[in-house]
């Protein structure tokens, strides 16, 4: 079973959580969100993860399973306004 991450943010909080990410067995990183797209370009094409710059877009992509945050305030914000089922 692998369980599928999605990261908030695509600086080096989020790149040292694709990193443990990568280095522990059965977890992927499966979706980057982010404000920066260069960033979260290349924090994609290191993870093999899907590239977000819409916050909506990324709490629906799938399969995800959790999402670690490596970014700051006004993201928690957004996700707190956010309605997600799951």
């Amino acid at each position: 079973m692998t369980i599928h991450v999605g990261l908030i943010g695509g600086g080096n909080i989020s790149g040292t959580h694709a990193r443990a990410a990568h280095e522990t067995p059965g977890v992927s990183i499966a979706a980057v969100y982010g404000t920066n797209k260069e960033k979260v370009a290349a924090l994609c094409a290191e993870s093999g993860a899907v590239p977000y710059t819409d916050f909506e877009k990324l709490l629906g992509h799938r399969p995800m399973d959790l999402v670690a945050i490596g970014s700051q305030g006004t993201v928690i914000m957004k996700a707190n306004e956010s309605q997600v089922d799951g």
